[in-house]
């Protein structure tokens, strides 16, 4: 059975070729905080009239673009030329194509982007420079690409985010985006951070954790934000963790991509102070670099009197990550290389 499945596809797809010359290119995003990062790529494929766009996953909806739920949806008959991942999920065992690791993020987790599932892959678009050069140690072609999430920062109404949480518009915001880790305990002390931001008389503050850390399954059976009086952004709001991201007058986060979107955005930026998960990660001489150029939280220190007096320094971000405003176009250019 396995044989004859193999056998139909490649009879199909080389039938499907001969009518039809433009590629096809799945792109796979698993989560919907994912997708983001292949959202603003879309348009530029779509105006190359090059290549078929077909969607795996949750993204918005474009005129035109075959959509499915699962890889498994995927019609036998269609040619596949090119298959692009924001995660290490593989495309059903029948299809021969050539596939593409874009790891969801720029945040140094580097003991995840450097899995073993990444052998199974034909090639990686790199994002950043820690990314890069862990990648460029496989057997796996590494292009520079950058995150085409940065290249157009979306207008944000501030009216709308005060509205969205039920907060008044006297006052800016704080954005505080923590991330989910599998081992627990490389999770920053978020129930210690949430009690102090709590008694900010002069900022409101937004939650916005990673989506894992609101299923208690996914964390040991932990509620991080059972009893909180802070808005919490959920997927069910109606803006993304970048989104506020652009609205918020301070960012906080730890390894989240966030924190490096939102100095690559030029916000001002604080590290909340998880070193462990930068050593778990094997990141730590990148939080050296890091903080050097922006603070970690200080408790014992008028933190919203600290927040109006911050500078704003690019140099390490700027060392960081590859094409910041020009990596969707990378993105295209390696895509015709392949």
């Amino acid at each position: 059975m396995i044989g004859k499945k193999l056998c139909l596809h490649h009879a199909l797809s080389f039938i499907s070729r001969l009518f039809h010359n433009k590629k096809n290119i799945i792109l796979n995003a698993p989560f919907k905080h994912h997708s983001v990062h292949l959202e603003p790529i879309i348009p530029h494929l779509i105006e190359s009239k090059e290549y078929n766009v077909i969607l795996i996953g949750t993204f918005n909806e474009y005129k035109g673009i075959k959509s499915y739920d699962s890889l498994t949806d995927l019609p036998i008959h269609k040619h596949y030329d090119i298959y692009i991942s924001t995660e290490f999920v593989f495309p059903p065992w029948w299809l021969i194509t050539k596939k593409v690791f874009f790891g969801h993020g720029i945040g140094p987790k580097l003991g995840y982007q450097g899995e073993s599932a990444l052998d199974f892959f034909d090639y990686s678009f790199a994002p950043c420079q820690p990314i890069f050069d862990l990648h460029s140690q496989r057997d796996v072609n590494v292009k520079k690409i950058g995150l085409p999430l940065l290249d157009i920062v979306p207008n944000v109404d501030s009216k709308e985010v005060y509205q969205e949480y039920n907060l008044s518009t006297d006052k800016p915001y704080v954005l505080y985006a923590p991330s989910w880790n599998a081992d627990q305990s490389l999770i920053s002390d978020i129930k210690s951070i949430i009690k102090k931001l709590e008694t900010f008389k002069n900022h409101h503050v937004i939650i916005s954790p990673h989506p894992n850390l609101l299923k208690q399954n996914m964390c040991d059976g932990n509620d991080y934000f059972g009893s909180i009086s802070l808005p919490l952004n959920k997927s069910s709001n109606k803006f993304s963790t970048f989104e506020l991201c652009v609205g918020a007058e301070v960012v906080i986060s730890d390894i989240s991509s966030i924190l490096f979107e939102a100095m690559a955005i030029n916000k001002r930026v604080y590290f909340d102070g998880n070193e462990r998960v930068y050593q778990a990660s094997g990141a730590i001489e990148i939080l050296n670099a890091m903080k050097k150029v922006i603070p970690t939280l200080n408790w014992g220190a008028d933190m919203e009197l600290e927040f109006t007096s911050l500078s704003i320094n690019n140099a390490f971000i700027n060392e960081y990550l590859f094409n910041i405003g020009n990596s969707s176009k990378a993105f295209l250019q390696a895509i015709r290389t392949i």
